[in-house]
């Protein structure tokens, strides 16, 4: 079956049947040359090239006569293969072209898939981060809440508390005797707990920095360590914030958490904790 259509293809091409029909003409030219053109002299009559090849031509005639005819074919067909195996460099170039872009859209596919595999990824990745995200930032608000009556500045009482903005420890009769770092956690949603931690961590700061200008604190506040133990939950979130989607990042931003991170890390920077003994 192969074989029938390898010379199908052959018959097909164009150089092959101009050969072929060449050759046909070459021979017909030939026999009429041998057989029908006549050789007329003055001394005998008329002979045709065959008489004359037969009985009158020596060895070197003949030889002549069929080199010639040998050499003209030969011409024929060697044009033929020129044209032949220009026909097939044309016919591979055209099979390599379409295996090149072949090959290019194979590339271009597997490049298509990597980046969907890695868009896949990320996403994943980003998820992941944003709710190992929430878990530290419920797990700093529980932290806080547990542990804010033990995070208290002393500022003794007096008319400068009627300024302040925060929660305080107050004394039986009603003075202030302490200023609150933190605010209650009530039972509420996350958002609604961090939007509570910014308003009042900015008014505590400015109350803070009111009683270090005035020189008011008298009483520093304890458990700096346990305080440490919190900044590390911090600097867990900060760092988490640096992996989170865009929708996460919207989210953290709506509620200020990078702001209330940075809040929280700059009381420790004031002096208004105990040195450890």
């Amino acid at each position: 079956m192969s074989g029938e259509q390898t010379k199908s293809s052959i018959w097909k091409r164009g150089p092959f049947v101009f050969g072929v029909v060449l050759t046909f003409i070459v021979v017909a030219f030939g026999a009429f040359v041998l057989f029908e053109w006549p050789q007329c002299s003055s001394v005998g009559p008329c002979r045709t090239n065959w008489d004359v090849l037969r009985f009158h031509s020596g060895p070197n005639e003949i030889g002549d006569f069929l080199a010639g005819f040998a050499g003209t074919l030969a011409f024929v067909w060697l044009v033929v293969t020129v044209l032949l195996q220009a026909s097939e460099l044309r016919e591979q170039r055209e099979q390599f072209s379409k295996m090149a872009s072949a090959q290019e859209a194979q590339v271009e596919l597997l490049v298509q898939q990597g980046k969907i595999f890695s868009e896949e990824q990320r996403q994943r990745s980003e998820e992941s981060a944003g709710k190992i995200l929430r878990q530290e930032l419920e797990l700093l608000a529980s932290e806080i809440g547990r542990a804010r009556t033990r995070f208290v500045v002393g500022a003794g009482s007096g008319p400068h508390f009627a300024s302040l903005s925060g929660e305080f420890i107050v004394g039986r009769g009603g003075e202030r005797l302490g200023l609150m770092l933190f605010p209650p956690c009530r039972d509420v949603e996350l958002e609604e707990q961090y939007t509570a931690f910014y308003s009042y961590s900015v008014n505590v700061d400015d109350s803070l920095q009111q009683l270090l200008r005035r020189d008011l604190i008298d009483v520093l506040a304890d458990n700096a360590d346990e305080f440490d133990d919190l900044l590390g939950i911090v600097d867990s979130i900060i760092w988490r914030m640096n992996f989170i989607g865009e929708a996460d990042e919207r989210w953290t931003l709506r509620l200020r958490i990078p702001e209330t991170m940075e809040l929280f890390k700059k009381l420790r920077s004031l002096s208004i904790w105990s040195v450890a003994k």
